[in-house]
């Protein structure tokens, strides 16, 4: 199996707080000497306190960069510019160094230890298949990933249910586009439309079933949109 250097990437906000322990204490575990992997957190909040706190605690393993972006017209706005921004920060990061390909983890997905070992694995089997895949995912969300309940299921698939919770980006594939919002329609995140966006250059979609993570829901939902005004 080939190893590849992933760049390890997570944009957040001071309302995922909550879980700042259990997720890096995740990511952490997927730190392997032998490797060369690359962490970055990208932090969206409105002053750089949040970063400054994540470092303290966390620079052991990763590199944390704060970004002053100014805010939208309304507070959906404000959250989709945010995360487009910060991701695309993650896609330049990736396109300035020498790492494979971007691996964007959401700040509230708990990934297993053996996670770029899972990702090499899943990349081996998509070359040998599909010279044009553009993004393979784990399971983190329920709803849409039934899969996620049955520990027998380890298939690779071609799937539209492909998001940014936990996701290996090809590197070539976003040479050539980016993460994006519409003003016009602001229903679809920004993990959407570079989805619909790469598609229609030709990449493929892919769900690797054998990676199965966690998705901490909770207490941050009744006053979400507030957070990011």
């Amino acid at each position: 199996m080939a190893i590849r250097r992933f760049l390890f990437g997570t944009y957040t906000h001071r309302c995922k707080a909550y879980v700042d322990r259990a997720f890096y204490s995740a990511l952490r575990r997927t730190v392997d000497p032998t490797r060369q992997d690359m962490y970055l957190t990208v932090d969206n909040s409105p002053s750089d306190r949040y970063a400054r706190s994540l470092a303290r605690r966390y620079s052991d393993f990763s590199t944390f960069e704060h970004l002053d972006i100014p805010p939208q017209a309304t507070s959906r706005a404000t959250f989709l510019n945010n995360v487009a921004v910060s991701a695309n920060r993650l896609r330049e990061r990736l396109l300035a160094s020498n790492c494979d390909h971007l691996v964007t983890i959401e700040a509230d997905v708990l990934v297993p230890p053996e996670l770029p070992a899972l990702f090499d694995e899943a990349i081996d089997r998509l070359e040998r298949i599909d010279a044009s895949w553009g993004a393979v995912g784990g399971l983190y969300y329920s709803f849409h990933h039934p899969a996620l309940q049955d520990p027998q299921d380890e298939r690779l698939l071609q799937s539209e249910e492909v998001f940014s919770g936990v996701t290996c980006y090809n590197r070539r594939m976003l040479a050539e586009t980016c993460f994006r919002w519409s003003q016009e329609d602001t229903r679809p995140f920004p993990d959407a439309w570079i989805k619909h966006d790469s598609q229609a250059l030709g990449y493929s979609m892919w769900l690797y079933n054998k990676i199965k993570c966690r998705h901490l829901r909770g207490r941050w939902v009744p006053f979400f949109w507030s957070r990011f005004q």
